[in-house]
């Protein structure tokens, strides 16, 4: 690392990735996984890193993916470290708990979601009456708190 360098990481998924199918092939494709914030720091040190924002990782089982936001919020209020809880409109308890999170920590500055995760979410003409009020509502949240969202893009069956 030069001296003088500054390096602020865009962003971390945490949580186990491991290996899967996906199209036809086994991958891994990260060559990280934060399960503790030792692991983060670990990294941040290693590499320089001032600041870094942390969101869960995707996970075909979105239960799983849910159940890392009370780590992204853990996490971010750590010096430096900011997360983004994970939110989307086909599971209308675990967002509004993401919310809750968010609403109830500083340190949690954007929200994530992505696009594929829901069967219907490339063609809002689509979406059922409960998926368009969840978003909505998610929408609603990011415009009062001043939250971004951060929309993860790409067809998954392409």
């Amino acid at each position: 690392m030069k001296q003088g360098f500054r390096v602020f990481d865009a962003h971390s998924h945490i949580g186990e990735w491991g290996r899967w199918e996906m199209k036809g092939n086994e991958v891994q494709p990260f060559d990280r996984e934060f399960l503790d914030i030792e692991d983060l720091r670990d990294y941040m040190e290693k590499y320089g890193v001032e600041r870094q924002i942390v969101m869960p990782h995707y996970h075909p089982d979105l239960s799983k993916t849910f159940e890392l936001n009370p780590l992204a919020a853990e996490m971010s209020s750590e010096e430096n470290i900011y997360g983004a809880v994970f939110v989307e409109p086909s599971h209308p308890e675990e967002t509004q708990e993401a919310l809750e999170i968010s609403g109830s920590n500083e340190g949690i500055v954007a929200l994530q979601t992505s696009a594929g995760a829901w069967p219907s979410s490339y063609d809002s003409e689509r979406w059922s009456e409960d998926e368009r009020m969840v978003m909505e509502k998610v929408l609603e949240f990011s415009a009062r708190n001043d939250v971004p969202i951060q929309f993860h893009t790409g067809l998954s069956d392409s």
